[in-house]
């Protein structure tokens, strides 16, 4: 694992603004992937998914120390050389350049690929990456601190907007499919995953006809699907 010699300047200096102004992370974006060092990486995401519920570095050192990731390391030396970095003047310049030293790093990996094995793979990579370095970031100022609030606040409203499919189904997921939800059905092959789709469908549009399923399928044809 990367030492703390091999950690670059500028990512020591933003996981420092990450650990003792955590605040900062209520209002910025900062992606773990832009740490190359495998100890920081860790810290910045363990830091961006309990964003705002640590308010201080002791509490972050004291929480992070105890989870797996921290246990494999040197946790308690690592925090006391991150707290010696002087503190940076210019928090949002530093971040910039984190961000411009990943794109920077991914574009030369994709680059030496190509040279690697040429071929619309490698170039359509290359491409992509080039295309998402010079977004414009719209997430520096997405306000964590915001949605924390409208989030407490859908757990006081109940939701009115449920999608109803199987009555017992519904009360499992806490009334029904809502906005927002990702869910992912698992089972082994042919034990009626698609079919429990397809019915979980069709028991949405009979509950409200005005609603529109979407379908996409790898492994049916339009026809085959509407048969079933």
């Amino acid at each position: 694992m990367n030492s703390r010699n091999k950690m670059p300047d500028i990512e020591k200096k933003a996981i420092h603004i990450m650990i003792e102004h955590p605040d900062v992370v209520l209002s910025t974006n900062v992606e773990e992937k832009w740490f190359s060092n495998n100890h920081l990486r860790e810290l910045a995401s363990f830091i961006n998914y309990w964003f705002g519920r640590y308010t201080n570095a002791d509490e972050i050192r004291a929480q992070f120390c105890e989870t797996p990731f921290g246990k494999r390391m040197d946790c308690e030396a690592l925090f006391a050389y991150l707290s010696k970095i002087p503190d940076p003047y210019d928090y949002p310049a530093v971040f910039k350049t984190l961000r411009a030293d990943y794109y920077k790093r991914s574009l030369q990996s994709s680059a030496a690929n190509i040279v690697k094995e040429p071929c619309e793979f490698t170039v359509n990579h290359l491409w992509g990456i080039y295309q998402e370095a010079n977004q414009t970031d719209n997430n520096a100022t997405f306000d964590k601190q915001q949605v924390t609030d409208e989030l407490l606040r859908d757990l006081d409203e109940p939701v009115k907007s449920w999608i109803k499919t199987f009555p017992k189904f519904d009360r499992l997921l806490g009334g029904g499919l809502g906005s927002d939800q990702l869910l992912i059905v698992g089972a082994r092959p042919s034990v009626g995953k698609t079919s429990f789709a397809l019915n979980l469908a069709l028991n949405a549009m009979l509950d409200n006809q005005n609603l529109t399923v979407e379908l996409f399928s790898l492994e049916m044809s339009a026809k085959q699907n509407m048969r079933r």
